[in-house]
């Protein structure tokens, strides 16, 4: 716990909420793996309390390969949401990542400033299991609905949350 307290000035009450949601976290984390991503975070216009957001929201952020996920997550949904403020704050709001189900949107045709709208509005619906985000995708084109069209998106939101 020591360390989230001296890298990112963590309250207790983020702590807890960290340990509540990945009790082995704490204990499998180093400074060594840590100070980098914090570093890129920054290097990027994250702020320390969006950080502390972040890792709130999504502990396993921490354990996350900068190199092999962090980094190309966030250079690709940062070329799709045009800005680092609002890619920080669709990760705030959910920090894993994004790129798989965004995908499949695209093997679809769903034009790219839909899923854009999607993932600022909807983000939760992206971190769905990829086997579960294909299949209402599916389902919403067997109802005809088209993959050019708004709609489209909204109805995947929907399927999901049934």
């Amino acid at each position: 716990m020591a360390l989230c307290e001296i890298q990112l000035h963590c309250r207790h009450h983020h702590l807890f909420k960290i340990k509540r949601k990945s009790p082995q976290l704490l204990r499998a984390i180093s400074v060594k793996s840590v100070q980098p991503k914090i570093d890129y975070f920054k290097s990027k216009g994250v702020s320390d309390p969006d950080i502390r957001h972040m890792i709130t929201n999504c502990p396993t952020i921490l354990v996350r390969s900068l190199k092999k996920e962090i980094i190309p997550s966030f250079d690709f949904l940062c070329s799709m949401l045009q800005s680092n403020q609002n890619l920080t704050n669709v990760l705030i709001r959910f920090g894993k990542c994004l790129q798989p189900n965004i995908e499949v949107l695209r093997e679809e045709g769903v034009p790219e400033s839909h899923a854009v709208r999607f993932i600022q509005y909807f983000p939760r619906t992206f971190m769905s299991s990829s086997k579960k985000f294909k299949e209402a995708v599916q389902a919403v084109k067997q109802l005809k609905f088209d993959p050019l069209k708004m709609n489209f998106v909204v109805a995947v939101q929907v399927k999901l949350g049934i």
